[in-house]
């Protein structure tokens, strides 16, 4: 990358053993964590205090660490732990104390996200970055994926031009991410009750995915995502038939199920189900799924 001065470069599993973490204490200005939250149990151990660990890996002696408050205890303690051993300052923050702009991206969760990157930004002691360039910076964020409201053109799968789906992507993947959609999706039901399009990755633990955005008023369109997945073919997406017999065992009420292997015949299911109920249509379960969704409208 020629003329570039600075990079934030995002951990892809865990921290401690991740490739992300060959950066020296010297060429690293500050390190970040958000919400820890149960995920990729098979690499990082399964409690939250193992994957915390795992997490924190990333503090460098000296270099300035900030972590979200709002986690569990158990990853603060491990927070605090792993900031003593390394040696490095330790900044905790809250949404209350740390974060002075309203993030522009939908989701509660989202005023704790920016605390800490403004806390972040703040302690790199840039003159480039202002109290100005970041509210501007946040007011400007666009989030593929994270609760995007899309417009999905049903032309792509062969209806006439002027139809169209609203749906929401969300690639709410681990048991965190599926508390928080439910948060969101809370917010929204009141009488509108919702069609969830839903992929899952093999190997994610389902035991707490389905509860907390799922009711006995909602539709269930379980699909598959693209087993090609650049670069990464051990991704592999669950058959839709074990999702159905697990969501089933785990004795959740729902109004309907479907099961539709290919993602074209899941939306036009989903199109055609709420043209008469009015329900509103979520995609989640998979940011792969939601990559899928959004590569079906760009290539056509």
């Amino acid at each position: 990358m020629p003329n570039t001065t600075s990079v934030a470069p995002k951990v892809g599993v865990g921290g401690r053993l991740d490739a992300t973490n060959v950066l020296p204490p010297d060429r690293t200005l500050v390190v970040g964590i958000t919400k820890v939250g149960l995920d990729h149990q098979n690499l990082l151990g399964k409690t939250l205090s193992e994957i915390a660990f795992q997490k924190t890996g990333i503090f460098k002696e000296g270099v300035p660490a900030v972590i979200d408050g709002s986690n569990d205890e158990a990853v603060l303690d491990v927070a605090e732990a792993e900031s003593k051993e390394v040696g490095c300052p330790l900044y905790i923050v809250k949404r209350d104390e740390d974060c002075w702009v309203t993030p522009k991206l939908l989701g509660d969760y989202q005023y704790d996200n920016l605390s800490v990157a403004l806390k972040m930004a703040s302690l790199i002691r840039d003159s480039r970055i202002t109290k100005d360039t970041i509210k501007k910076g946040v007011e400007s964020t666009v989030w593929a994926g994270r609760l995007q409201e899309y417009r999905f053109n049903m032309c792509s799968l062969g209806y006439e031009k002027d139809k169209s789906i609203d749906l929401l992507l969300d690639g709410a993947h681990n048991t965190q991410a599926s508390i928080e959609l439910g948060k969101y999706l809370s917010t929204l039901r009141n009488d509108n009750d919702f069609i969830f399009i839903i992929a899952i990755t093999q190997g994610k633990h389902l035991s707490a995915l389905f509860k907390p955005i799922i009711t006995s008023k909602d539709t269930i369109i379980f699909t598959q995502f693209s087993d090609n997945v650049d670069g990464m073919p051990w991704i592999k997406p669950f058959d839709v038939l074990d999702l159905k017999k697990e969501i089933e065992t785990q004795g959740i009420e729902y109004d309907d199920v479907y099961t539709c292997p290919q993602l074209k015949d899941a939306i036009s299911q989903a199109y055609k189900i709420s043209q008469v109920t009015k329900k509103k249509v979520v995609v989640c379960g998979s940011l792969y799924l939601v990559a899928d969704v959004l590569r079906l409208q760009l290539d056509s």
